[in-house]
């Protein structure tokens, strides 16, 4: 077989020369096949069992997809579970601590029963005598006022009118008992208002009046309480001596500033007159009051105070029904009750400065607005001449 070769049996026969190589070719074929065919029929059992193994795998990572799926939402659900869990922990140790408290609360009030009972009793009789005592008080506040301590008690023939006409009344009303504010009072108590029965009395005539008060006040306590009293409104103070009194008077009747006549005689100045008996009129929906012959806007805020120094001044009845007379000559009690802050600033700073403390925490936080306390403009003379409306 060594001479069969392409290139020897050209030299003899170009012709068998092409045969030769295309029998070569076809031993070479037939042994390349035979090797061939075996790793063909391997490869094409290895690629299907590829194949078999791949779909195998896409349904366990399907499979295992969804079981992630199921263990995420699991986790949601647990991390939920756990965070309502802590949060009503929180809300039983807040509950625990309140049910706590009202025990101690309930335990500490339990002492307190007796006394709202009572409190109760003396409210649903106050509601029950309501119209009878706002009768006998608005009595007490339009003719009691010029008068001391003695002079007053004497709502006892009132209070038998009152229950003889079948209106229901208490047996011993009293101003300060049926009109008067604790927290007001207190506040009227760090304004250096004494905190006796009859200066508690003359502050609620002032107060309570719809007529402007006229205050007796040959002390001066008057005059102090009402400059302390109404600082915070920027109150202006005048004199009838003074030139500027009117227009003092004007400017303040316009913007609702308080305004202290102070040191009147026994005369006043009939300029004041539409003032004191409040002759206001509406103009192009506003209020409005003619003061001399200016025409001046009239605020609901504006209030006015007038103080004498006469100890016993003889007024004339046309001055008595312009005004609300109030007797502030300070009585023995009265002295004490202001003597008695003395105690703590002789015993140490430290003790002044915590009754300080203690006195206007409270009070100044919860007196009444501005608003609340402005008093009505729309009374007529006559009609405050005869009695005056009390607010309860």
């Amino acid at each position: 077989m060594s001479d069969f070769d392409p290139d020897s049996v050209g030299r003899v026969s170009k012709a068998c020369k092409s045969l030769c190589m295309w029998a070569k070719a076809m031993d070479t074929y037939a042994r390349v096949a035979k090797t061939v065919e075996p790793k063909k029929a391997s490869l094409k059992a290895a690629s299907d069992q590829l194949a078999e193994s791949q779909a195998t795998l896409k349904q366990k990572q399907d499979q295992l997809k969804e079981v992630e799926e199921r263990v995420g939402e699991l986790k949601r659900k647990l991390d939920t579970a756990q965070a309502k869990a802590k949060e009503l922990e929180e809300q039983e140790k807040d509950t625990q601590v309140k049910l706590a408290r009202a025990a101690k609360l309930v335990g500490g009030l339990g002492s307190e029963k007796v006394r709202w009972e009572e409190l109760v009793v003396t409210l649903n009789d106050s509601m029950t005598n309501l119209v009878g005592n706002m009768v006998v008080c608005s009595g007490a506040i339009a003719y009691q006022g010029p008068f001391t301590r003695l002079p007053r008690r004497l709502n006892a023939a009132w209070v038998t009118k009152v229950k003889a006409l079948n209106i229901k009344c208490a047996d011993n009303p009293t101003v300060a008992k049926v009109l008067s504010d604790p927290v007001a009072v207190r506040h009227w108590g760090i304004c250096g208002l004494p905190l006796d029965s009859l200066s508690v009395e003359n502050a609620i005539f002032v107060t309570r009046s719809r007529r402007w008060s006229l205050m007796m006040d040959p002390q001066g306590q008057a005059n102090r309480w009402i400059k302390n009293l109404q600082k915070e409104n920027r109150l202006r103070v005048t004199k009838m001596s003074e030139a500027g009194m009117l227009r003092v008077l004007e400017s303040s009747i316009r913007v609702g500033i308080p305004v202290l006549l102070e040191n009147v005689l026994e005369k006043l100045d009939p300029a004041l007159d539409p003032v004191l008996l409040k002759q206001t009129y509406k103009s192009q929906g506003r209020i409005m009051l003619r003061l001399g012959d200016t025409d001046v806007h009239y605020s609901e805020d504006f209030q006015f105070f007038v103080t004498t120094k006469l100890a016993n001044p003889h007024y004339a009845p046309e001055v008595c029904i312009k005004v609300t007379l109030v007797n502030f000559t300070v009585t023995f009690e009265g002295l004490e009750t202001s003597c008695s802050p003395t105690w703590p600033r002789s015993s140490g700073p430290t003790c002044s400065r915590r009754r300080s403390r203690s006195c206007c925490r409270s009070p100044r936080g919860a007196r009444p607005s501005r608003s609340s306390r402005t008093r009505s403009c729309t009374c007529s003379p006559r009609a405050q001449a005869t009695s005056s409306t009390t607010r309860t």
